[in-house]
């Protein structure tokens, strides 16, 4: 019997719970019966109510939720509602009403059947994440028509649970995010669904730990079955035993102590060593949960998110965007990274490329549109007038990436100078240039590039994911993606010792970098900086408070001379046990 599976971390957290299967509404209506042709109009005035309905449900939701997500993560309902009233899709579901004689739920479920089947075939993630978002308004739109038929004193088939449990759904939808009652879900599993998509988003807004990629979650659980979601190791404990349940409660107590202890919200070592410990975003809400935690500011805030919702924000907006993130930080120093997608994304390609993710993508999306890069640095000076800014450049492989980005910079600050002569606005602020490390090629010729930029900053997952040649995200290569591979310790030690020497900061970012496994071995090669997801910070602290960095350093040096990753994790998992 399978006691463990695996699966990708959306939204960071361990929970326990029984599980609640939660039906797919639009598998369950895609093979219903036709109408007769005299009903073909009340099924069309259905659909249309529904449509209505749905729109106003959304609004409701959007000025319910927009000041604890943040104005660029409400915008994900523009999007939905743009839907409910584009004409390709409504268009095709009253043709098939009418013509075709589909009662209007399966209409909705075969339209969007149809569109997902095409997406399935396009190698174009932006497009894969408009077949999800279409899949959510289909279910808002076939729930809303499911309510009109259903009698005040109807039960329903599937009783949400009193106590609170685990969702267990074929896919994350935006749909189930806001339907669900966050005092009684306390954690979501998903066969299917993206780590980047709205409802993933979402989740991670709203601190509900999930995890999607569970092959046979509908054949390996059962309705009520215990289960340990551990979305910080990846994995799902099926059916825990009691010493296993009571162990969890007991670690889960320990956290809640140690946050709760005088002095529990700093980041110190047993030996009294205090990390800089700062966010990783890239939502409004969670930069003000990154305040909450008491954290040092927001290492690295992402700024993609508003270009691949909006397509190309105008200037007005995106200086109140940034200056939102500043006011939301008082005070407290943020790094904003420089767009990071690619052209796909922001539906200005006109290229195709077999690999979008190693193409015409981030920073070399930037030099090579100009425009787009002086449109964002503008609003980056903009919002920081008067003060500081910090900028963090992503994905360059070569000095040369940087000085050009510099030049096009100075040039905006030339420009921006010139423009405030003429008024009283704050002056330009004063910037200073990080390098977001995740190409090995860079990595390998770091001393040469180390000059250009102020501080570093090391994108853990990327950095690994492109030194192995495996997509994290995949469960066809994980195994290939291995988080304990001899390569990437080494790496990691000489690009701590080479900022070392040329005194420069340097820090750890991403999910990795929180992973409290592997801590004892960046704590014992140098690294004192980390920025990791508000959501891991509690674990983060525990783990660290139990370190010497005298020990750290022995550890570190021992993995440093082994040349397997099985010996790594044994060494590290031993250590971890104490």
């Amino acid at each position: 019997m399978v006691e463990l599976i695996k699966g990708i971390a959306v939204s960071a957290g361990r929970v326990m719970g029984p599980v609640h299967f939660r039906e797919e509404d639009l598998e369950a209506e895609r093979d219903r019966e036709h109408i007769m042709a005299e009903l073909a109009d009340e099924e069309v005035s259905r659909f249309e109510r529904a449509l209505d309905s749905a729109h106003q449900e959304l609004q409701q939701i959007k000025a319910k939720h927009r000041e604890g997500l943040g104005r660029e993560d409400a915008r994900i309902f523009d999007v939905h509602q743009s839907y409910l009233r584009d004409p390709v899709f409504t268009d095709s579901v009253e043709k098939m009403i009418r013509q075709d004689l589909y009662r209007a739920e399966s209409a909705v479920a075969k339209v969007v059947s149809d569109f997902e089947r095409v997406m399935e075939l396009v190698e174009n993630k932006g497009l894969r994440e408009r077949a999800e978002d279409l899949r959510d308004v289909g279910l808002r739109v076939l729930r809303w028509m499911r309510a009109e038929k259903i009698d005040p004193g109807e039960e329903r088939a599937a009783v949400e649970p009193e106590k609170p449990y685990i969702l267990a759904a074929s896919r994350l939808s935006i749909s189930d995010m806001f339907t669900i009652d966050r005092e009684k879900v306390v954690g979501i599993l998903a066969e299917e669904g993206g780590v980047d998509g709205h409802a993933a988003i979402l989740a991670r807004s709203l601190g509900i730990p999930a995890m999607t990629g569970v092959k046979d979650l509908f054949d390996e659980l059962f309705e009520g079955d215990m289960v340990i979601l551990d979305a910080e190791e990846s994995q799902v404990r099926i059916r825990p035993t009691e010493r296993e349940m009571r162990e969890f409660e007991e670690t889960a107590d320990a956290a809640v102590a140690a946050e709760d202890r005088e002095g529990g919200r700093r980041a110190v070592t047993r030996d009294g060593v205090e990390a800089v410990l700062m966010g990783s975003c890239g939502t409004m809400g969670d930069v003000s949960r990154c305040l909450d935690l008491g954290l040092e500011g927001i290492g690295v805030f992402r700024t993609e998110k508003l270009f691949v919702i909006s397509g190309r924000p105008s200037l007005e907006t995106l200086v109140e965007h940034y200056r939102e993130v500043l006011r939301r930080a008082g005070g407290a120093p943020v790094t904003f990274r420089l767009l990071d997608t690619g052209t796909r994304n922001l539906e200005m390609s006109g290229i195709e490329e077999r690999n979008p993710s190693l193409g015409l993508r981030s920073l070399r999306l930037l030099l090579k549109n100009p425009g787009l890069l002086r449109h964002q640095l503008r609003a980056f000076l903009r919002a920081a007038a008067g003060d500081e800014l910090h900028l963090l450049v992503p994905f360059a492989t070569g000095r040369e990436d940087l000085v050009e980005l510099k030049e096009a910079l100075r040039e905006v600050v030339f420009e921006e100078r010139r423009e405030l002569e003429r008024t009283d606005a704050p002056g330009v602020p004063e910037v200073h240039i990080g390098l977001c490390l995740e190409v090995p090629a860079l990595a390998l010729v770091l001393r040469d590039v180390i000059g250009e930029v102020d501080f570093l900053v090391v994108a853990l997952d990327d950095l690994a994911q492109h030194l192995y040649a495996a997509d994290r995200d995949s469960t066809a290569v994980r195994r290939w993606y291995r988080a304990f591979h001899p390569a990437l310790f080494r790496l990691l030690a000489e690009i701590v010792e080479t900022a070392r020497q040329a005194g420069k900061p340097v820090g750890l970012f991403g999910e990795g970098a929180a992973d409290v496994l592997r801590l004892p071995f960046y704590w014992g090669a140098g690294y004192r900086s980390f920025s990791i997801s508000p959501y891991r910070v509690p674990a983060f602290r525990s783990a660290l408070s139990t370190l010497t960095t005298d020990r750290c350093r022995e550890v570190a040096d021992q993995v440093l001379a082994l040349s397997s990753g099985k010996e790594i994790k044994a060494l590290l998992q031993e250590e971890s046990r104490g």
